[in-house]
């Protein structure tokens, strides 16, 4: 169950923080604590239905199976080569952002530059490896769904957010306010 949690916890993280991502640079206000909090909330809410997904796979798995106790066992064994790859990620991501919270411009810049920067355009990247080195655990039917429902899933976060941004609703406004 520690397995399941982590990357719950994982996932939920990177969803607030693809949030935060759509979020950055849209907004003219000085300050945006309010609007960065409610955009993250808005990634952790559209995380959460990626990760009901995920799990939905899981469940159908240990439902059709004929040998529940083995398929758990690999199911446990993917989960925790997940959380050895995105965990370490995560890690490095998280550190930087208590160094981006020190208050000088230069620090904050110099994190976003080598290490915020590049690890959102590695994050794909990261997705896929993660999910490929949790098929390789077990390279069964099961497990291969689940690692790929979790890529496409994760992966999927941050477009499906900026197609929640851009609703019919918003190209209007936009289309009147010129």
């Amino acid at each position: 169950m520690i397995t399941a949690l982590t990357l719950v916890t994982l996932a939920l993280l990177d969803a607030a923080f693809a949030g935060f991502r759509d979020a950055a640079g849209r907004n003219p206000l000085l300050h945006k604590t309010h609007y960065y909090m409610l955009a993250m909330l808005k990634g952790a809410l559209v995380g959460s239905l990626a990760v009901a997904l995920i799990a939905a796979t899981v469940g159908l798995g240990l439902w059709l199976t004929d040998d529940l106790d083995a398929l758990w066992i690999d199911y446990l064994a993917a989960g925790r080569r997940m959380i050895a790859v995105y965990g370490a990620y995560g890690t490095i991501a998280i550190l930087a952002l208590f160094v981006y919270a020190i208050p000088r411009p230069e620090i904050s810049s110099l994190v976003t530059v080598l290490i915020l920067g590049p690890f959102t355009l590695l994050r794909p990247l990261v997705i896929l490896a993660g999910a490929l080195w949790a098929a390789m655990a077990a390279p069964r039917a099961e497990i291969i769904l689940f690692a790929t429902a979790a890529a496409v899933l994760m992966g999927a976060l941050e477009p499906a957010l900026a197609r929640l941004r851009t609703s019919p609703r918003d190209l209007d406004d936009q289309i009147h306010l010129r």
